[in-house]
């Protein structure tokens, strides 16, 4: 942890009746965030990376873990184009359905979900994992397709952290070693879990608690 003078990184974020959101994003010290040195990387087997720090340390960042051989999953959110030469440094490309239009620079009705996902991956993404709300996600590489559904969920309280609770669920998968699609099923659950609940970090579940959503299902 790095300190520096002026205000932390803060989001405003406002919620609707039906549990959507809208955010509100003060960079603050974020926008102040420097390279980790190179060595912090070892032993590192994925680095996860959005946009809510200058967009010049996460590039750095994606090439040196491709590099040191860490595996990449980018998030650009808050959406943002992502230059041609760094998808194929990409493992994993996660992506709402505004975030692929807004990098393809394309309009939602324009392609199928599934073309979406495969246009993203002959850029050079070796995966891209598109995520449809309530419709689920669409896990596409070169020679694969998955579609995950999302789980009912009876009481949405706030879709805020969502996505972010789905990556963090991916991740924690396959870093224990599941089969991508059981990880997909993880990260949906989790994700399932933190919509029932108001806020944002108190709505991100436990394993035991994904764990116990899914054995009810």
């Amino acid at each position: 942890m790095k300190r520096t003078s002026g205000a932390s990184g803060a989001a405003i974020i406002t919620v609707e009746q039906n549990g959507e959101n809208r955010i509100i994003l003060s960079q603050g010290a974020n926008k102040y965030v420097t390279l980790v040195n190179p060595e912090e990387l070892d032993g590192i087997e994925w680095l996860v990376v959005q946009n809510e720090i200058p967009w010049s340390v996460t590039e750095a960042a994606i090439k040196l873990a491709h590099e040191r051989g860490v595996k990449v999953l980018v998030n650009p959110a808050p959406a943002a184009f992502i230059p041609h030469n760094l998808y194929p440094l990409v493992d994993v490309l996660v992506v709402n359905e505004v975030e692929a239009m807004e990098i393809m620079g394309a309009k939602a009705d324009e392609l199928s979900e599934e073309d979406t996902a495969r246009k993203l991956v002959s850029l050079g993404a070796k995966a891209v994992l598109l995520t449809l709300g309530a419709r689920g996600s669409l896990y596409v590489t070169q020679d694969k397709v998955l579609r995950i559904p999302a789980y009912p969920v009876k009481n949405i309280v706030d879709t805020t952290a969502a996505g972010d609770t789905f990556i963090g669920g991916f991740i924690a998968g396959v870093t224990a070693g599941k089969a991508i699609e059981e990880a997909l099923q993880f990260a949906t659950a989790a994700s399932a879990v933190a919509i029932s609940r108001l806020g944002a970090q108190v709505s991100i579940p436990t394993k035991g608690e994904v764990e116990a959503f899914i054995q009810k299902q």
